[in-house]
């Protein structure tokens, strides 16, 4: 689900904060039918049982500690996380994930290096980005 295999069409939204050329992302995902609601109940039974995150990415091997956080109310549901793995130069990243299903959208919010002092404010993008959703399906 962090990369919207399974998704009809996703989109991704970068965002620079503090010089830090990815600071923050947003991956909004739409399904089809019940596809969303199955997606998110699958992610919500791996957080539960896993405790690493395996797998290749044109960056390299990723090999990701999960620790769950706590979620927002938001959204028909959600849930919260962080990824945490060693970078190249051997610190610690951290990335910070909150996971939103409206309907059949579902939208991944992610601040990388959430170690910083002045961490990028994703709690305002969240409430920004659901507010928008929510206007949408309702029109």
């Amino acid at each position: 689900m962090l990369v919207a295999h399974d998704a009809s069409t996703s989109v991704i939204q970068d965002f620079w904060w503090n010089n830090n050329r990815w600071g923050a992302r947003t991956w909004l995902a739409s399904y089809a039918d019940t596809e969303a609601p199955e997606q998110f109940q699958r992610l919500k039974r791996g957080l539960k049982t896993c405790e690493a995150l395996l797998g290749e990415t044109p960056e390299g091997k990723l090999n990701s500690r999960i620790t769950m956080a706590k979620a927002p109310a938001a959204g028909d549901e959600a849930v919260a996380f962080d990824l945490s793995m060693k970078g190249s130069d051997g610190t610690v990243l951290i990335d910070h994930h909150i996971m939103v299903r409206v309907g059949t959208l579902t939208v991944d919010f992610s601040d990388r290096g959430a170690q910083r002092t002045h961490r990028f404010p994703l709690d305002v993008v969240v409430d920004k980005q659901l507010d928008r959703l929510t206007q949408g399906a309702s029109t």
